[in-house]
């Protein structure tokens, strides 16, 4: 199993992955991981940034 850094603990990781014995996630699905607001399921709020990684920002306005 892979495990990935989950640095702002929204448990979406981001990054390359970490060797054997890892602590981590099992997902690098998270496109800024120093933000715990942003994740693949966070919903998007006109602000500049994308919100929930699906790579288009503020798409709803």
């Amino acid at each position: 199993m892979e495990y990935y850094t989950d640095a702002d603990g929204d448990g979406y990781g981001a990054g390359d992955v970490l060797p054997p014995p890892a602590v981590g996630v099992h997902n690098n699905l998270d496109c800024d991981d120093t933000n715990p607001e942003v994740h693949p399921y966070a919903v998007e709020v006109e602000n500049g940034i994308d919100d929930n990684c699906d790579g288009i920002t503020d798409e709803l306005f």
